[in-house]
């Protein structure tokens, strides 16, 4: 959020400009073998490194005590990042350790280990293969974009959401590069909504990019007990270079939700940082 406290209309051009970046939509194990079987506890890291301060930018990251149980239905990572837009004007390295866990620590065993690079001209997914598995990573290059920060997704109203529900939070983007994938930023739809005691619903992920000639459409979703979607909200926002944006929305029985989202044009040098104060290290 470099450029989110600008006033709109009287920043310096150079802070105020729609730059290439890398969409990170998401990351599934789509295949294992050599004697591996469903389902699998994996913990490690996936990270993107752009030119900006060349630092890990993590995308999943989990240690041993936190593995995520992966199974042939639902294979995919639960993404926690990035932490910041992947600006991709060069070219940007993705970074891949993931491990199973075994009975003890001395029982892990290696699951993917490895380093790619992005180009922003590339098209359709990137594969890791080893003899082991596939990890397949479903990118997206889009040219002038945003980046939006989800600041809160909030119940307005205490003990509207019922204890019993959980839910679903995911975003697309529109525009003239973007393709209308869905981004998760919470599925909780089996178990009940993670919420703070301020009604701010615990999102696992909460920055994208968002092509500044399109919008950012989210899908607002209940689920009963039984797991049967029970009301269902679209939202969408129009990108600002700076500033934030806040919406409210109704579902279906009554409940109500603020989103809440910071603008901030993209960073395309650590110099950019330092001269405003605040340096990357």
């Amino acid at each position: 959020m470099q450029y989110t406290h600008l006033i709109p209309g009287s920043a310096p051009r150079q802070y105020c400009r729609a730059a290439p970046s890398l969409q990170v939509v998401s990351i599934r194990l789509a295949e294992i073998q050599g004697g591996l079987e469903w389902p699998l506890p994996v913990y490690g890291t996936v990270a993107a490194r752009d030119h900006v301060d060349h630092n890990r930018n993590l995308l999943f990251a989990r240690n041993r005590s936190e593995c995520q149980i992966l199974n042939e239905e639902d294979s995919f990572l639960t993404l926690t990042g990035p932490s910041r837009a992947i600006v991709s004007e060069e070219s940007v390295v993705l970074e891949i350790q993931l491990k199973v866990r075994g009975r003890t620590k001395s029982q892990d065993m290696p699951l993917m280990n490895g380093v790619c690079s992005y180009y922003s001209r590339r098209e359709g997914p990137i594969c890791f293969r080893n003899c082991f598995c596939t990890v397949e990573l479903s990118l997206e290059g889009l040219q002038r974009t945003v980046q939006a920060t989800i600041l809160g997704v909030r119940v307005k109203e205490e003990g509207s959401w019922p204890k019993a529900f959980g839910g679903r939070v995911a975003c697309s983007v529109t525009g003239p590069d973007a393709s209308p994938q869905e981004i998760e930023l919470l599925d909780s739809r089996y178990t009940a909504m993670p919420m703070t005691s301020q009604g701010y619903l615990v999102l696992s992920r909460n920055v994208v990019s968002v092509d500044y000639r399109g919008s950012l459409n989210f899908v607002l979703e209940a689920y009963s007990d039984s797991g049967n979607k029970v009301a269902q909200k679209n939202e969408s926002f129009k990108p600002k270079f700076s500033n934030i944006s806040k919406q409210t929305c109704k579902l279906t029985g009554g409940i109500e939700l603020e989103i809440t989202v910071a603008w901030s044009s993209l960073v395309s040098e650590k110099w950019d940082i330092s001269v405003q104060g605040c340096v990357l290290l």
